[in-house]
């Protein structure tokens, strides 16, 4: 294994000095206890070690290839212990995420490319990466920080140009001491050091996701148990899921969540739950034309407002035929409870009958600000769901933030506003349905 440079020297340092420093406070040693209990339960050490496992495997594949140099093993466990645990951990997000495995690909060559940061054949003197170690692990922490809030941007975009500037530094100087210093094993090395571990990354996300999928049919199992209570029937739709679903884990956890709404008695309730969700599943892809006089095509509706970061959860059966999905929530401004919008709609099985834009007002400084922008947002969705501008008495109504009800051939248009009992604070509505 290659001896410590000075930036892991300097990094080992600040590492040594914070942890001594953390376990000093009572708090830090409490929550490390708790920290390592859980880590050791059979739920996660399995697992972890079966990742370890399964790492040596792959290093002995590669070296099958004739590919692994022994100077990449001080490599291989800084990748081990920072881009695949955080992997690792990560899992339980793979059911929220649609796109979670390819965000998981780059947010692991971001770390790989830190990991090459850290061990970087050409380094600085030893007191100058002690400055630089934690003058980076600052500037970090401030971009963090300025993400939190809209009106901290101008922070975030300077703090992430001057990193962007340290890494170009830090490139030209290495490729400049590659050219004109290292001979023809440091360029070789280089080269490794970026390919080893980029290529675990990727051989690892089998291994991810199969653990996402057990974790998945894990979890759902029980869950099955709280809403079908004979252990025949539970049996079946265990059996039915796996059969129905196998390996994928999305189509099982929507199935899963249409479960609670329903009223499983029978086999053949559980068989229509599955083929209700692949007919679903296939409007989506193709969604089947819905004349305006009977609403709108659910699967078309619940995208109006997507290019305006109010994009909703799948339509789906919340009780009897009442079918629903609803965005998350739009917040503008500051304070505690910041002002928000969102976005709901409603309908049966078939199609969408009422969509709803509702502004929350919270914070009654920001008010002005928060009425801009729903106004944009309101006549967006007016002309996406009826096809032209929004009539000049509405729009009128909505600058004014007064209240207007109107018919527009079979659809009924209400803006409105409601009062609570605290502070002034009230919330605002657009609302169009099929009448």
């Amino acid at each position: 294994m290659d001896i410590l440079n000075n930036r892991e020297i300097a990094t080992g340092i600040w590492a040594i000095v914070f942890l001594t420093w953390a376990f000093t406070i009572e708090n830090v040693r409490s929550s490390f206890r708790q920290l390592v209990e859980i880590f050791f339960s059979r739920f996660i050490i399995v697992p972890f070690v079966l990742m370890a496992v399964y790492t040596l495997a792959m290093i002995a594949a590669i070296d099958s290839f004739g590919l692994w140099e022994s100077h990449q093993l001080k490599n291989v466990i800084f990748w081990f212990f920072s881009a695949a645990s955080y992997s690792f951990f990560q899992i339980t997000k793979a059911s929220e995420e649609p796109y979670y495995f390819s965000k998981a690909i780059k947010d692991n060559l971001k770390i790989i490319v830190v990991i090459q940061f850290v061990l970087s054949v050409y380094t600085f003197s030893l007191w100058v990466e002690l400055i630089f170690i934690p003058l980076m692990v600052v500037i970090g922490g401030m971009i963090a920080v300025s993400q939190q809030k809209e009106e901290h941007k101008i922070v975030e975009q300077l703090f992430t140009k001057l990193t962007e500037a340290i890494g170009l530094f830090i490139v030209i100087f290495t490729v400049y001491k590659l050219i004109t210093v290292f001979g023809e094993f440091g360029k070789l090395k280089t080269i490794y050091d970026l390919l080893i571990p980029t290529t675990l990354s990727l051989l690892l996300l089998p291994f991810l996701y199969l653990l996402a999928v057990f974790n998945n049919y894990q979890s759902i199992f029980v869950r099955l148990g709280l809403f079908i209570k004979d252990p025949q029937l539970l049996k079946y739709a265990k059996l039915t899921s796996i059969r129905k679903c196998h390996l994928k884990f999305a189509k099982l956890v929507r199935w899963a969540n249409n479960i609670a709404c329903l009223d499983i008695k029978s086999k053949a309730d559980i068989n229509s739950s599955f083929d209700n969700l692949f007919q679903q599943i296939k409007d989506e892809k193709k969604p089947p034309f819905i004349p305006l006089e009977q609403g709108w095509s659910p699967y078309i509706a619940k995208d109006y407002l997507i290019d305006s970061n109010l994009e909703t959860g799948f339509y789906k059966n919340i009780y009897d035929d009442t079918w629903h999905a609803s965005s998350t929530y739009l917040e503008i401004g500051s304070g505690i409870l910041p002002n928000n919008i969102a976005y709901y709609i409603e309908g049966d099985r078939v199609s969408a009958k009422q969509l709803t834009l509702k502004l929350n007002v919270n914070e009654i400084d920001d008010a002005d600000k928060s009425h801009e922008t729903f106004l944009e947002l309101a006549s967006t969705l007016f002309e996406q769901a009826m096809g032209c501008v929004i009539p000049k008495d509405a729009y009128s109504a909505l600058s004014s933030r007064k209240n207007i009800e109107k018919s527009i051939g079979n659809q009924l248009l209400t803006i409105s506003k409601t009062d609570w009992l605290k502070d002034g604070q009230y919330d605002y509505i657009l609302r169009l349905q099929t009448v």
